[in-house]
């Protein structure tokens, strides 16, 4: 699993967000350091999944998961400077 993270291509989401019209008119160096904290958040969640899985049967709440991805993307947002 953690190989089809680092495999994932997110050429198309890098793409968007450089275009300075339709996106954030990122560079493609924020783009990268976007592109491998997205990756390591990713593998994270698989980490806390699997954890999660293997201590108890119970549901994994996925409201607590996206709630943990919003506020890493905002954090990796600011990190690179974007948001004014």
């Amino acid at each position: 699993m953690k190989k089809s993270i680092e495999n994932l291509d997110l050429n198309n989401v890098k793409m968007k967000l450089m275009d300075p019209e339709e996106g954030q008119g990122w560079t493609e160096s924020q783009c990268n350091i976007a592109e491998k904290e997205y990756k390591r958040f990713l593998n994270l969640v698989l980490i806390y999944v699997m954890f999660h899985q293997i201590l108890s049967a119970s549901h994994i709440d996925t409201r607590d998961i996206v709630r943990k991805y919003l506020a890493s993307s905002y954090i990796i947002i600011l990190t690179l400077g974007c948001l004014e």
